[in-house]
C-alpha cells in the first residue's frame, strides 16, 4: 500500500468519527437540570518518506561524493559493490481531550462551569512562590547594599 493511500485511509477513518458530540457531550437531565460537557480535542499527524534512488557506494558519505576528485591511491582501488536503492515511509500521529466544564441549563438560567485543573493551580502556585522568592531576594541584597 502506498504512503498516499495509508494517508487518505487514515483521514478517512478519522473523519467517520468526528462530530460536534467529541468537543459538547450528550446533554443528561439530572433532577430538572440539563448538563452539557464541554471538551477540548485536538489531534496531529505526521508522515515522512524518502529513497536513494540512485544508490551510493558503501562508506560513501550522503553527499554528492561522486563531485569530490579522487586521489591517484583512490583510482587504483577495486571499484566497491554499491548498496541498493532504498526506501523508507513512517507516520504517527496523536490526539488529546482536555475537559473544559460544562453548561448547566435550568427554566431560570445557563450558566458555565469551568473544570478546576491542579495542573493549573500547581503553575499558579509555583509562579507565585518565585515571584515572592525573588522580591525577597532582591530586598535582601538592598538591605545588605546599605
Amino acid at each position: 500500500m502506498e504512503i498516499k493511500e495509508i494517508l487518505q485511509s487514515i483521514l478517512e477513518k478519522l473523519s467517520e468519527h468526528m462530530s460536534s458530540t467529541i468537543v459538547f457531550g450528550e446533554p443528561r437531565e439530572i433532577m430538572n437540570r440539563t448538563f452539557i460537557s464541554v471538551t477540548a480535542v485536538s489531534f496531529g499527524f505526521g508522515f515522512g518518506s524518502g529513497s536513494n534512488q540512485g544508490g551510493r557506494k558503501k562508506g560513501q558519505p550522503v553527499s554528492k561524493a561522486q563531485d569530490i576528485p579522487k586521489t591517484p591511491e583512490e583510482e587504483n582501488e577495486e571499484p566497491v559493490k554499491k548498496i541498493s536503492a532504498n526506501s523508507g515511509n513512517g507516520g504517527g500521529g496523536g490526539g488529546k481531550a482536555m475537559p473544559l466544564g460544562m453548561f448547566e441549563i435550568t427554566e431560570d438560567h445557563t450558566r458555565f462551569i469551568p473544570v478546576i485543573c491542579a495542573k493549573h493551580i500547581l503553575i499558579g502556585v509555583g509562579i507565585m512562590m518565585l515571584m515572592m522568592h525573588k522580591m525577597c531576594h532582591h530586598k535582601c541584597h538592598k538591605h545588605d547594599a546599605k
